[in-house]
C-alpha cells in the first residue's frame, strides 16, 4: 500500500519532465521556422578555411551578407512594412555584428594606410568582400549547402522578384566605388542569360543564308558577258541603242485636295500641288 504514491509520484516527475521539455522546444522554436537553417559564424568560418587568411575573410564577409540580406528576401513585403519577427531582426543582427567582426579582423592583416604607392590593403581587401557580395557563383554555394529544398524553393520565388533591385544596388555600389560597370550581358541573370543565348543561336541561324549570299561571288558569269551573277540570283544585261530626236520638256502637275471636318461641323479645304517634270 505504501509504494503505491511512490510509484505515483515518479510517474508525476517524469510526465512533468517531458511537458517541461516540450515547453522548452516549443520556446525554442524560430519565428519562421526556415531560420533554423542559416548557419552561426562557427560553421561559417569552418566551412571557409582554405589556409589563406586574406581571401577567407573577405568570402566570410560575403557570405554573412548574402545571409542578413536573404533574410529580407524571404520575408517578401513584410521586410518594408517593417514587420520583421523578433527572430529575424535578431539574427540580422547577429550577422551585422559578424560582419564588423570580420571587419576588425581583416584591419589587423591588411591596414588601412600604405608606406608605397599604390591602394592600402585595406582597400583591396574592402573591395574582394563587396565582390565576394555581390558574386552569383557564391551565392548558388552559400543556399545550396546551408538551405533545405523548400527554403530554395521559397527563396527562388522571392529572388525572382528581387532579381532587378538586388541588379541596380550591384551597379550604383559598383559606381560608387568607381569600379567598372557590368555590360548589359554580364548584368543578366542565368535564366535571362540563357534565353539570350536561344534567341540570339535563333536570330543566327536565320541570318546564316544572307550570311551565305553575300559571302558569293558577283560579277560577271566568265563566258558570258550578258549574265551577272549577284547572291543566288542571275540578272540577264540589256541595252538599247538610238538617237535623241526631241529635247522638249513636259511638265505634269498634281493636284491633292484635303477636308478637314471639326466638332464645331465646320469644315476646312486645303489644296497641294506639286509639278513633275520630264525630258
Amino acid at each position: 500500500m505504501k509504494k503505491t504514491p511512490i510509484l505515483f509520484a515518479g510517474y508525476q516527475r517524469r510526465l512533468g519532465a517531458i511537458v517541461l521539455c516540450l515547453c522548452c522546444a516549443t520556446a525554442y522554436a524560430l519565428d519562421p521556422a526556415y531560420l533554423e537553417e542559416f548557419p552561426d559564424m562557427d560553421r561559417i568560418v569552418a566551412d571557409t578555411n582554405s589556409g589563406d587568411r586574406f581571401d577567407d575573410l573577405a568570402r566570410q564577409a560575403g557570405i554573412v551578407r548574402q545571409l542578413r540580406e536573404t533574410i529580407n528576401i524571404l520575408a517578401g513585403q513584410r521586410r518594408y512594412d517593417n514587420q520583421l519577427t523578433p527572430d529575424e531582426q535578431r539574427l540580422i543582427a547577429e550577422y551585422w555584428e559578424a560582419d564588423a567582426v570580420i571587419k576588425a579582423q581583416a584591419e589587423v592583416i591588411a591596414p588601412k594606410t600604405t608606406s608605397g604607392s599604390g591602394d592600402p590593403p585595406w582597400t583591396k581587401w574592402y573591395l574582394l568582400a563587396t565582390r565576394y557580395e555581390l558574386d552569383d557563383d557564391l551565392r548558388e554555394w552559400v543556399i545550396g549547402r546551408y538551405f533545405s529544398a523548400e527554403t530554395l524553393r521559397r527563396l527562388g520565388h522571392a529572388d525572382a522578384d528581387h532579381a532587378a533591385l538586388a541588379a541596380r544596388g550591384a551597379a550604383e555600389l559598383n559606381a560608387g566605388m568607381g569600379l567598372k560597370p557590368k555590360s548589359r550581358w554580364e548584368s543578366q541573370t542565368a535564366d535571362e542569360l540563357y534565353e539570350s543565348i536561344l534567341v540570339l543561336s535563333f536570330l543566327t541561324i536565320l541570318a546564316l543564308p544572307f550570311l551565305y549570299r553575300e559571302m558569293r561571288r558577283f560579277g560577271i558569269v566568265p563566258g558570258d558577258p550578258r549574265q551577272l551573277i549577284a547572291g543566288f540570283r542571275r540578272y540577264h544585261l540589256q541595252w538599247f541603242s538610238g538617237i535623241v530626236e526631241d529635247y522638249s520638256k513636259s511638265t505634269e502637275t498634281t493636284t491633292t485636295t484635303t477636308t478637314t471636318h471639326y466638332t464645331d461641323g465646320s469644315t476646312r479645304i486645303s489644296q497641294g500641288f506639286s509639278k513633275t517634270s520630264y525630258e
